[in-house]
């Protein structure tokens, strides 16, 4: 896809001694994040010593990296003919018992080892994957680096990961919003935090599968607003009066600014990610910016500000 990263693959599957040296200087060159090791479903026979064998190499080649690759196995089988072969399972069940420990059978690759996972298919057919395939994408996407994690999971729809990244992106914002909203200068910090606040809801946006926009950003928040304006307004003027009282005023007007920003980010996720409507957008808005603030996080904050004079 146009400026979202590629995907570059590496088939060694079958590789022979001429082959090897190449493709160690391929992985040397290109370190990989992940080995997929695919089986056949329907063949009765455990996997090749050899296959083994390449298997622990290319894990072993890999170990000089910060982040070693880790390893999958996949058992690969047609529905159609394992159906009409076994009805009760028996066949996955036997194809995954030798996959296993046949990868059980060094130390490398069980403790690189992260899953095994069964991937049934039609042959001939266009059917939607499977739930597995579906869990494999959500596994791969766990040991991505950060940058490839984002777009493997913007365009895979994987609303599970999508709403655990958003979250993250969330909080942090939060947590931003509130030490500035506590620096002691009335309204000064009012265009930093709409900043903020436009940035992690158009990456919530980008997350959900859409475009980054500023402009589409700005909307929604003022949707949110539309049945809150005069509170909002009534609640951002109590933070600049309370910035004239030193050090309680602003730990106070900080956790209104994080509470805020945190609020408006649940509620992009509501809308962008868990497919609700406006309305429930709003609702979840004015729910989390009313939830009360925990004394013992203002004691604690309170006692910060007051080692910092």
């Amino acid at each position: 896809m146009d400026d979202h990263g590629t995907i570059a693959i590496l088939d060694a599957r079958g590789a022979d001694d001429a082959a090897l040296s190449n493709i160690r200087e391929q992985l040397k060159h290109q370190p990989p994040d992940i080995f997929f090791f695919l089986t056949d479903g329907e063949r009765d026979s455990s996997p090749r010593p050899r296959e083994i064998e390449n298997l622990e190499s290319f894990l072993a080649w890999n170990d000089g990296n910060s982040a070693p690759a880790k390893a999958i196995g996949i058992i690969c089988r047609d529905i159609q003919r394992a159906s009409a072969r076994d009805t009760n399972g028996t066949v996955t069940e036997g194809a995954e018992s030798k996959l296993r420990t046949a990868l059980a059978s060094t130390s490398l690759i069980r403790e690189r080892l992260l899953q095994i996972i069964d991937i049934p298919f039609a042959a001939g057919t266009s059917d939607a994957p499977h739930w597995e395939a579906k869990r494999l994408m959500s596994i791969v996407t766990q040991y991505l680096p950060n940058q490839a994690r984002v777009e493997m999971i913007r365009v895979s729809h994987d609303r599970e990961a999508q709403i655990k990244v958003a979250q993250t992106l969330v909080k942090s914002t939060s947590a931003i919003c509130t030490a500035i909203g506590a620096q002691p200068i009335p309204l000064a910090d009012l265009p930093i935090l709409t900043a903020l606040q436009l940035v992690m809801v158009s990456g919530i946006m980008y997350i959900s599968g859409r475009e980054r926009s500023v402009r589409a950003a700005t909307e929604f928040i003022a949707a949110l607003g539309a049945n809150v304006g005069a509170g909002m307004l009534l609640r951002e003027g109590t933070r600049a009066v309370l910035k004239f009282f030193p050090g309680w005023g602003n730990v106070v007007c900080g956790m209104v600014a994080g509470a805020g920003t945190y609020a408006i980010g649940r509620a992009a996720i509501v809308y962008f990610l868990e497919g609700l409507s406006l309305r429930d957008a709003r609702q979840a808005y004015v729910t989390n910016r009313k939830k009360p603030i925990q004394p013992s996080r203002l004691e604690q904050a309170r006692r910060t500000t007051a080692r910092t004079k």
